[in-house]
């Protein structure tokens, strides 16, 4: 062979093997050739975390024969050509589940966990029946009878409706005609007068600030100790050590607790906090809040808050940084998802809105997502599932349960009808409400 046509040899196969070497590189990160666009795309993938057992996933009419058990719930769809699919999940007896998934170059789109509800809810054997209402907390469910009574088991409680749950569920408070008592559940033979407790305690107070309970809560992981509010102050109440502590002396015109915090609004509506560890009141100089405040509310974590006025002007605050951002001018009531960093509430307008948020100052200003239109001027009771993905919503009388996503098409499933009353647990995963004065619950997770 001669010295040309070897030269010409080694020429050729290096270049065939750059070809390849290239070829394989371009390969291995997910570059194809995509012959229905006659383009080269980089691959991407769908992620479904969770899929019910016994349904049927199919994309694009075709079946990928997933069958998902207790063991393996979620799926990776992967080496999906930029585009956008339909995918469908059905089981029989169940309603359907339909969405639009856009796959981007290199990336993998993550699907909010699928939901599937019976297409009849089973009423076949309610929980309790001629009860007039009901109250759930982790864990446990306290009934009010015909005759008024408040039940939890076989016990009759004090008080005629339940106020307040304690964070573990083991304690609770409840009211009647202005009398609030606590009841560990663990001991439900016995209670205490909160109110004469409180009054008591107060007798260490000035005249002029003593004052009767306006509203009472717990304070976060603690079964013993409370917040109350009445019209001269705002007070910690320990009722294990028969202590009083003056959170504010003066007025307060909304109040909410975290784990480690009591914030709070007064008369002016300037901010103020009193913290458990330090036991120090402090101002809370957050920029845009509202005047004429008359609501607070945190997310489970404390790291973020809500400040709202009566004319439904809602601020979300970033607890650490205190920057804040107008989220509406005509909000109603605002509920903080659970493990996610989302936010639900229904405007004047009748729109069902949701915001996502993230820790950086700059995703505050994250446009908003408008679920879904609603006719009628009555509020809409809201409230999230335990994975903060889906809402429950009662309009007007039925009950539904859809996704918190901004994916098309929004899958809004039918819980039951004719609901006089529903709560969501979110420690439990479960769903209990009223229906012709017969309690039925259900694990919705």
């Amino acid at each position: 062979m001669t010295r040309n046509k070897r030269r010409i040899l080694f020429y050729l196969f290096t270049l065939i093997f750059v070809l390849i070497t290239v070829s394989a590189l371009f390969y291995s990160n997910g570059w194809r050739f995509d012959w229905e666009t006659i383009t080269i795309n980089q691959l991407g993938g769908i992620y479904f975390a969770k899929i019910p057992d016994g349904a049927t996933l199919t994309i694009d009419k075709v079946d990928l024969s997933f069958n998902p058990n207790f063991f393996r719930s979620s799926i990776v769809i992967a080496n999906l050509f930029p585009k956008t699919y339909t995918a469908h999940v059905v089981k029989d007896g169940y309603q359907s589940w339909t969405k639009e998934i856009n796959v981007e170059p290199a990336l993998v789109t993550e699907v909010t966990p699928v939901v599937l509800l019976p297409q009849q809810p089973d009423l076949s054997a309610p929980v309790a029946e001629k009860i007039s209402d009901f109250w759930t907390g982790p864990g446990n469910t306290l009934i009010t009878l015909k005759n008024g009574k408040l039940s939890f088991g076989t016990h009759t409680l004090p008080g005629s409706s339940v106020v307040a749950w304690s964070t573990d569920g083991s304690a609770v408070l409840t009211e009647q005609k202005n009398t609030y008592y606590l009841v560990h559940l663990n001991n439900s033979t016995s209670a205490l007068n909160v109110t004469l407790l409180f009054a008591n305690l107060q007798k260490t107070l000035p005249a002029a600030r003593r004052a009767d309970i306006r509203s009472i809560r717990f304070q976060p992981g603690s079964a013993t100790a409370l917040i109350a509010r009445t019209s001269g102050g705002l007070y910690q109440v320990d009722t294990k050590a028969l202590a009083l502590v003056t959170i504010s002396g003066s007025p307060v015109r909304a109040f909410d607790v975290s784990p480690n915090e009591v914030l709070y609004a007064t008369a002016t509506s300037s901010l103020m906090s009193y913290s458990f560890g330090t036991q120090q009141e402090t101002a809370v100089a957050a920029s845009t809040t509202p005047a004429d405040i008359t609501a607070l509310t945190f997310n489970d974590s404390g790291d973020f808050f809500t400040a709202q006025n009566g004319a439904g002007k809602l601020v979300l605050v970033n607890r650490q940084t205190l920057a804040g951002f107008v989220v509406a001018q005509n909000a109603r009531t605002a509920l903080f998802a659970p493990k996610q960093m989302k936010l639900a509430f229904t405007t004047a307008n009748q729109e069902l809105v949701i915001y996502t948020y993230g820790k950086n100052d700059d995703l505050l200003d994250t446009p908003k997502t408008e679920v879904l239109r609603i006719s009628g001027e009555d509020e809409q009771l809201l409230a999230w599932d335990q994975s903060g993905s889906h809402l429950f919503m009662q309009y007007p009388d039925a009950l539904y349960l859809l996704e918190g996503d901004n994916m098309p098409p929004i899958n809004l499933q039918s819980v039951a009808d004719h609901v006089q009353k529903y709560l969501y647990d979110t420690s439990s995963g479960t769903l209990s409400f009223l229906r012709a004065n017969s309690l039925y619950q259900t694990v919705i997770q």
